[in-house]
């Protein structure tokens, strides 16, 4: 072979080279997903599996996804999901279940593919586990935080919180948006949270910031973990007031999950005071008797967990003295109805207070409209910088939503009360922070109708209108 006929052939191969390599780092992608979601699939079951076997698929998915990489080194799905395998074979049962290791090397392992996924591309559009990848980022640090913190290394728990953020962990619309949830809390409460995208950020607020170190966070997932429930009974890492309970450490061990007989009720007693403080009528009994649901698992088959055995006795423990809180990041119908509390909350800002007295539920629940528009429009209330200099993100969105609910409950409650000057000045507030012309997405069919309904009701219908077409829409 000449070098006439040698050249082409060279020039084949190099054209093609990179198009076989990104086949090969598709199909070694695919492989590595498949083991990972038969591991994932393995560990979840109801029936008991061999550990080895479950850590066998998680090995061939992390060898799988290495070689990906190796391929294809631009392969932002095989660094998320190499990452998520690392850590489901050092934890492929019950996350949390246990107390955590400080794994530092671990943290840094997953970090380190997740740092490399964000690098090539903040948006991420592949197959998505439960966290995306910055969401993910700010679990591990905060979950290696939380595994200090317990072991009584207070030290060490700031700087892995310090540490998540600087390597792309905590962005500051989280922590902002959870700085406000935080400024809706009354002093000395208990902030109910149930994920993540709570939890840590709120707990590096209080590590780092030394922010409203008063409030007891308690993540009602974890509860159902004895040695979660144990440690924050005895102390408080992150602030200054432990949690008060009846149940001893041994109550503890014992907790589970128990059936729910028809009919069943728990009456908890709110001391005389309180329910006067309350708003109750006069004649008001001194208890609430509570319609017990339990959660549904299958016919006839309902269940209360540790964690609602938990809730319970953390409210008759404090007897109504500490605020205990639901954040708005929680689903109350998860959390309160299954204890029948659901009519039992009022919303001030960010976050429902649990009250020891019922309200109407079918006028959109109560609401604190004093605190609830001091929060939103006061100079010591809600911050709104990061949200406004986020630019349109999925992270975006997902908080603006979170504030639509308080500014047009708010209005829409001084609106029946005549008050129409403070339901406009909540309105305008609302178009500042989050313009209708902006933010088209979040006014869905529905917000645009309670708008254009508020917006009437206070005078202002031209000037929703002229809202309405400068953002393209259409009533």
């Amino acid at each position: 072979m000449n070098i006439r006929t040698a050249l082409p052939l060279v020039i084949l191969i190099l054209l093609w080279a990179p198009l076989l390599h990104a086949q090969d780092a598709h199909q070694l992608l695919m492989q590595g997903k498949r083991e990972f979601f038969i591991a994932d699939t393995m560990s979840r079951s109801a029936q008991e599996l061999p550990r080895d076997s479950v850590l066998r698929h998680y090995q061939r998915a992390i060898d799988a996804l290495q070689k990906a990489i190796q391929a294809d080194p631009s392969n932002q799905e095989a660094h998320y999901f190499l990452a998520y395998a690392y850590d489901r074979y050092e934890t492929p049962f019950s996350p949390g279940a246990s107390l955590p290791a400080t794994n530092l090397a671990l943290t840094r392992k997953v970090s380190h593919e997740l740092e490399q996924s964000l690098a090539l591309s903040p948006h991420y559009r592949g197959d998505l586990i439960i966290l995306n990848p910055q969401q993910k980022l700010t679990s591990t640090w905060g979950s290696l935080a939380l595994a200090y913190a317990v072991n009584g290394k207070k030290d060490s728990a700031r700087w892995a919180f310090t540490e998540g953020k600087r390597l792309g962990g905590f962005s500051d619309l989280l922590l902002e948006s959870c700085r406000n949830i935080l400024a809706s809390c009354d002093s000395n409460a208990v902030l109910l949270v149930n994920g993540d995208m709570d939890t840590f950020p709120m707990w590096y607020l209080q590590t780092v910031e030394s922010y409203r170190r008063d409030v007891t966070i308690v993540n009602l997932s974890l509860t159902n973990a004895t040695w979660y429930t144990q440690s924050i009974k005895s102390f408080y890492p992150f602030g200054n007031n432990a949690l008060a309970l009846n149940y001893s450490d041994q109550d503890l061990v014992h907790l589970s999950t128990v059936s729910v007989k028809p009919g069943q009720t728990e009456t908890i007693v709110v001391p005389k005071d309180v329910l006067a403080k309350s708003g109750a009528p006069k004649n008001a009994k001194g208890s609430i008797v509570l319609p017990v649901a339990g959660r549904n698992y299958g016919p006839q088959t309902q269940l209360l967990l540790a964690q609602d055995l938990v809730l319970l006795d953390l409210i008759r423990a404090n007897k109504w003295r500490r605020p205990i809180y639901l954040s708005s990041t929680v689903n109350p119908e998860e959390v309160l109805v299954p204890l029948g509390l659901e009519d039992y909350q009022r919303v001030e800002g960010l976050a429902s207070r649990l009250m020891p007295r019922k309200f109407d539920a079918s006028q959109g629940g109560e609401i604190d409209l004093e605190r609830t528009s001091r929060l939103l429009m006061g100079e010591k209330g809600f911050k709104w910088n990061a949200l406004r200099q986020s630019g349109a993100s999925e992270e975006s969105a997902s908080a603006s939503m979170t504030y639509l609910y308080p500014f047009l409950r708010a209005a829409q409650g001084y609106a029946v009360k005549g008050d129409t000057a403070t339901a406009r000045a909540l309105l305008d507030r609302l178009q500042l922070v989050l313009p209708l012309a902006e933010n088209p997405q979040l006014y869905g069919p529905q917000v645009l109708e309670i708008l254009e309904t508020l917006y009437t009701a206070v005078g202002r219908a031209e000037q929703f209108q002229t809202m309405l077409k400068r953002s393209g829409g259409k009533q």
